[in-house]
């Protein structure tokens, strides 16, 4: 038993360390070159789909993908498309944390903070508001699954906290001429801040009251 928890925390060393080289070397150039050679593809949708699925463990950021859907797809359909998509790409890296989370070191440790914060919160508002908040996606995902948060409300939170991200994405790519790594951080700041004050007011009113109690 304690063999397979040290095995469990050398994997998780691994995959952090494995992702982290990986976003060094694979940066949003790469992901742009890679989606704008896809363009006339019969195999579009399914390679797009594909790298919606390998995107975590490559370190690639997730902007470009919703922009990508939006430019070759249109709002609606491009909308549809990146949906589907976040949900294959945020699964991945949320069952590797429910994974690692079984190690009795200190992703353990860091999974019992995270239960006492779920718990507090709730499960699927704390999801939400992380995914409201501008961080990165596979970091909310990785930290929903340590702390043992349920897959619907993993998933609910996912989808009330990344509607807006994935919306707004989209209807950038729809404005765009041609793909470039300018245009994947296309979103205004004051949207990017109205929605993170959104964020913190969802779990404000909770911790607010936790502390009253104390």
């Amino acid at each position: 038993m304690v063999a397979h928890s040290r095995l469990r925390g050398a994997l998780g060393i691994v995959l952090f360390v494995a992702i982290l080289t990986a976003a060094v070397a694979l940066g949003p150039e790469r992901v742009v070159s890679t989606l704008l050679a896809l363009d006339g593809s019969p195999w579009l949708v399914p390679i797009l789909f594909a790298l919606y699925l390998v995107r975590p463990f490559v370190g690639w950021p997730h902007s470009p993908f919703p922009v990508a859907a939006g430019f070759y797809f249109g709002l609606v359909a491009g909308s549809a498309v990146a949906f589907v998509g976040l949900v294959l790409t945020c699964l991945p890296p949320f069952a590797v944390g429910r994974y690692l989370r079984e190690d009795r070191g200190a992703l353990s440790r860091l999974g019992e903070v995270g239960e006492g914060f779920t718990e507090t919160t709730g499960e699927a508002r704390a999801v939400a508001s992380a995914r409201l908040l501008p961080i990165p996606a596979d970091l909310v995902s990785y930290g929903a699954g340590v702390a043992d948060v349920k897959t619907r409300s993993f998933a609910l939170g996912t989808f009330v906290g990344d509607l807006p991200w994935l919306l707004g994405l989209v209807f950038v790519g729809t404005q765009i001429e041609t793909l470039t790594t300018e245009g994947i951080d296309a979103l205004p700041t004051a949207a990017i801040v109205v929605l993170a004050l959104i964020g913190l007011a969802l779990i404000g009113k909770p911790l607010y009251e936790r502390f009253q109690a104390d």
